[in-house]
């Protein structure tokens, strides 16, 4: 299960929130000329967690010639960790927990459960390189540590079995042993959040001055030409669009308020030669948005609950890995996210 990393697009974002021009945090623009937008840190904490409703994120998505379902639930205080804004570089933070349920797909993999041990480090676009998690289904356990360009799995105190990265994560789907796709499928899981969390996080730069006069506002997406798609796919570029609710009817983009981006089969590219990710359609809802700054800087951001619910909540959004096949343009199998986690960034 890999994950969404296309939207990444170098270093992670820049705030370009609504502090940044003078209709936001506070508003006017009236005296004393431009606002000085506030500075990104160049390290923050992030949490992951569920929304009010307790509603899980759901992920079906097909891999290595079988058809999954996972629902993921955030028990206690979730999926935590840091991101250095510079470089897109992350850590999973020891105490970290994830409920999942896979009984529904074939394989089944039944109900278990992660639990991140040590602090696992993950490099921007990189294999994780240090740190343990371990997968709970029943009374096994597996564990899994990452040694550099190797992944170490022990499973019920037995003898330590040592896979390379590809190997340990093409096993999802494969004939080997159910507890080792298990724990594939639970590092899968752990990747996806974080690439869906960059990808989150791209919304921040789409809270812009146009957005306030032109709302909801239109984006294109990258060309596909000179690559040839397949022929349900359009050579045309598609879009996507990031709307703006004012829930405080304050005229005001800030805290407190609502968006929405909806994606019409939109390309995005991430390196040249055609890998990236086909955004074909499908709406997050992204409420209750969160925004402190002090000192000068964004101290946190996010969305999340307060009085109101608060989170991402994710509709039908289907979205396919791409590459390149000389001049064709590949399309592999499609991802389904329904569902809603809650999600903030917050000073250290």
């Amino acid at each position: 299960m890999r994950g969404v990393r296309n939207w990444r697009r170098g270093p992670w974002f820049v705030l370009a929130t609504c502090c940044a021009i003078a209709i936001g945090c506070g508003g006017g623009g009236g005296g004393g000329g431009p606002e000085i937008q506030p500075q990104t840190l160049p390290l923050y904490e992030f949490g992951i967690g569920e929304t009010n409703g307790g509603e899980p994120f759901e992920v079906s998505f097909s891999e290595g010639g079988g058809n999954f379902s996972v629902a993921v639930m955030f028990p206690g205080t979730g999926m935590r960790g840091t991101v250095e804004p510079g470089d897109g570089d992350h850590t999973i933070a020891a105490g970290s927990m994830l409920d999942v349920d896979s009984d529904v797909g074939d394989p089944l993999f039944g109900v278990f459960d992660i639990d991140v041990t040590t602090t696992i480090n993950v490099p921007n676009d990189d294999w994780a390189d240090t740190g343990t998690y371990e997968v709970h289904y029943g009374g096994d356990t597996t564990e899994v540590s990452f040694q550099g360009s190797s992944v170490r799995v022990i499973h019920d105190g037995g003898a330590p079995e040592i896979y390379s990265w590809d190997n340990f994560e093409d096993m999802v789907g494969s004939p080997a042993e159910t507890y080792l796709q298990r724990a594939a499928l639970a590092w899968g899981i752990l990747e996806f959040m974080l690439d869906t969390s960059d990808v989150i996080a791209q919304t921040f730069e789409l809270m812009e001055e146009d957005l306030y006069y032109f709302n909801p506002m239109s984006h294109g997406c990258d060309g596909i030409a000179p690559l040839t798609p397949p022929g349900w796919v359009s050579m045309d570029t598609g879009n996507h669009v990031f709307g703006w609710n004012d829930v405080n009817f304050d005229d005001d983009m800030g805290p407190g308020d609502n968006f929405s981006w909806y994606f019409d089969m939109c390309w995005r590219e991430e390196d040249g030669g055609g890998e990236g990710e086909f955004w074909r359609s499908g709406t997050m809802q992204l409420l209750n948005f969160t925004e402190v700054v002090s000192g000068g800087a964004y101290t946190r951001v996010g969305y999340e609950p307060f009085v109101d619910d608060g989170g991402v909540f994710f509709n039908d959004v289907l979205v396919y890995e791409t590459e390149g096949d000389g001049p064709n343009l590949e399309i592999d199998a499609p991802r389904y996210l329904n569902g809603s986690f809650q999600i903030a960034w917050w000073a250290p």
